[in-house]
């Protein structure tokens, strides 16, 4: 396990054998494994890579040998030397017995050059430096290792011992959820023991610092120019997709939060922006068929935290110890909005269209419902945001 003397227990090298193609599926699995890659500022924890480009200046991934059989049935290698600026990291490290690391690949590299059975019809041998985080504590399942669960032992032991306890499956973020639900759903007897899809916001690169993104261009048709418009993994259609493929399950969020990414909470304290990341989300998910949105964090400390990773967050309320205060957050306000307007029963659907929800109850034509049927001004939203208690210091 190669080490500096600044950072112990570091990292290890790890030889990755993917026998598909999809793009990013070793930085992924491996930061889902809770080893992300040396130097990955796409996949690492939040807001703790930066310290490791003092060291390791780009991404520690190597695509080290690729193997294929060609039409005439015979094997074809690739086999590619470790780049010099890869080797300089290497040599940086320094093994628990007293190697180098480059040494210790070096090793590790002949070791899988003689593993010949282990080859496929299309095999790549990647090799990765990853950093040593913490190992989620949650259960690594593919769609299908899920599905064989819930159909042959969870969903039948559960049906037997509290039959009245559901089972939401996935409990992971929104652009998984319709391929997670479509495996579930396409089999009859894990269905039945399904009672719906619980999903998270994270993966929008307009709040967080991990997720791989693309900047598309448009040109400004209205004020002349150009304008930027940040893609990555949110997923907000696949809410409605997955409520279209089985209308008779139920949709669930059951966790969303600002996390810092290495910011200090002092400096977001307040940010308006942050609340309106949870009313659009809120808008979009109940319009597209969600049945319940569940915060992660109602409360945290002056910190963010407590939390035993380091994920530090933003929370409608904040509580800060030292100067025994209360400090509510945006955040606050705009969950309070949706709780107060919003009337058990109702649904699914959102509207804010004039004119088309009843002046009492809200009701919007169709079953839908308004978010505020008694919407204040312009003004009067600007003067409830300054005077909201707790947003400033």
């Amino acid at each position: 396990m190669p080490r500096s003397r600044k950072w112990q227990k570091l990292a290890r090298s790890t030889a990755c054998y993917p026998g598909t193609g999809r793009t990013h599926q070793i930085r992924a699995h491996l930061q889902f494994k809770g080893y992300p890659i040396v130097s990955d500022a796409n996949y690492s924890a939040r807001g703790k890579v930066r310290p490791q480009f003092e060291w390791c200046p780009r991404l520690w991934l190597h695509c080290a040998q690729m193997s294929l059989l060609d039409l005439e049935g015979q094997w074809q290698d690739w086999r590619a030397p470790l780049a010099n600026d890869l080797q300089r990291v290497l040599r940086k490290l320094e093994a628990e017995d007293g190697r180098s690391g480059l040494e210790v690949l070096q090793a590790h590299e002949a070791k899988a050059a003689s593993a010949e059975s282990q080859r496929k019809t299309l095999r790549r041998v990647v090799v990765a430096v990853s950093r040593i985080t913490e190992v989620s504590r949650s259960c690594i399942y593919t769609a299908e290792e899920e599905r064989t669960f819930v159909r042959d032992h969870l969903g039948p032991q559960l049906q037997k011992a509290s039959p009245e306890v559901k089972i939401l499956v996935w409990d992971h973020n929104r652009d998984g959820m319709l391929e997670r639900g479509a495996v579930m759903y396409d089999d009859p007897a894990a269905a039945e023991f399904v009672w719906g899809v619980a999903y998270h916001w994270y993966g929008d690169a307009r709040y967080e610092t991990w997720p791989p993104r693309t900047e598309v261009t448009f040109e400004d048709r209205q004020e002349g120019g150009e304008v930027k418009e940040l893609r990555a993994c949110s997923g907000f259609e696949n809410v409605r997709r997955l409520a279209d493929l089985r209308q008779d399950k139920h949709i669930l969020f059951t966790e969303g939060c600002q996390e810092l990414g290495g910011r200090d909470l002092a400096s977001v304290l307040a940010d308006w922006k942050l609340g309106e990341r949870y009313s659009m989300n809120l808008i979009a998910d109940l319009n597209s068929g969600c049945e319940g949105w569940i915060d992660w964090n109602l409360c945290l400390d002056e910190e963010g935290g407590p939390n035993h990773v380091g994920n530090t967050c933003v929370a409608p309320i904040i509580c800060d110890t030292q100067r025994d205060e209360v400090l509510y957050q945006p955040s606050f306000w705009h969950l309070g909005h949706f709780s107060k307007y919003i009337r058990h029963g109702f649904g699914p659907g959102m509207g804010c269209a004039p004119g088309a929800a009843d002046a009492d109850t809200g009701q919007v034509r169709g079953g839908c419902f308004a978010v505020a049927p008694e919407m204040p001004s312009r003004l009067e939203l600007e003067r409830t945001r300054t005077e909201a208690p707790g947003c400033s210091r």
